[in-house]
């Protein structure tokens, strides 16, 4: 496989991860909002628009390789 070819497995993941991080960010911005933590809620909500940004760059990549994006093997599994 060339480096081609493992950017175009790898684009599928990193933006279906940042995905799931952007889930999880903007839980917990529900959370914190609640809490009345505005300084920290708007400090999480510039991590959401960061990883816009991140997903639209990722997105771009993958036009310009041919990269379908949210497919890669079902058998993947990524742990934190």
């Amino acid at each position: 496989m060339n480096n081609m070819e493992k950017l175009a497995v790898l684009l599928p993941h990193w933006i279906e991860h940042n995905k799931n991080h952007e889930d999880e960010f903007n839980k917990w911005l529900a959370i914190i909002k609640s809490n009345g933590e505005d300084e920290i809620a708007s400090l999480l909500e510039k991590a959401v628009l960061s990883l816009h940004e991140i997903d639209s760059v990722l997105s771009q990549i993958a036009n310009k390789t041919g990269t379908i994006p949210g497919k890669f093997s079902k058998d993947h599994t990524h742990h934190h």
